[in-house]
């Protein structure tokens, strides 16, 4: 629990940016670290290219609800625990349909999440955009990993330092050990 706890406020930090309010990133980064079929860095990636990770976010056009915009029966409250779990079944969906083709790609499960059936077609077909699509998500994904783990870094460089002071691992500046 406490790990869970520890992983979501190291991706919270690597989402906060001038585009994703703190609140935002860390109201999101619980439920998906808490999920385990999927990298939370990978629905983190998709969540911030569909909503900016606004759980709220609605598309009039299409009807599409919450951080990963989801298609179908909208929750009566939109919360990114709702968000996340309709993101895992979508990516679910578009994995069983990916299988069903012989493709277990990460580009095929982003274009069948992207854009269904029709985003895979388009792939096998050879069209560049579900390909550029995917891309630009699993770079994004790759991004969000590579600030997480300066994170965990940082953090571990600080507790070795404070080895053998358990006070000073607090952080308080006057605290001396030795």
């Amino acid at each position: 629990m406490i790990g869970t706890f520890l992983a979501a406020a190291r991706l919270c930090s690597a989402l906060t940016s001038r585009e994703v309010p703190a609140d935002l990133a860390c109201a999101a980064a619980l439920p998906m670290v808490s999920q385990r079929s999927y990298p939370a860095e990978l629905l983190a990636s998709i969540a911030v290219g569909e909503s900016r990770l606004q759980p709220g976010a609605v598309n009039v056009a299409s009807g599409a609800w919450g951080i990963g915009q989801c298609i179908g029966r909208r929750p009566r409250v939109l919360t990114a625990w709702a968000g996340v779990a309709c993101q895992v079944r979508k990516l679910d969906g578009a994995a069983h349909y990916c299988d069903r083709r012989g493709i277990g790609t990460p580009t095929c499960l982003l274009a069948g999440y992207a854009s269904g059936p029709r985003g895979v077609e388009a792939l096998i077909a050879g069209e560049r955009w579900p390909r550029r699509r995917a891309l630009r998500v699993l770079r994004r994904a790759a991004q969000i990993r590579v600030q997480v783990e300066r994170w965990q870094a940082m953090r571990a460089v600080r507790q070795s330092e404070t080895a053998g002071c358990p006070i000073a691992a607090t952080g308080v500046q006057e605290v001396t050990c030795g």
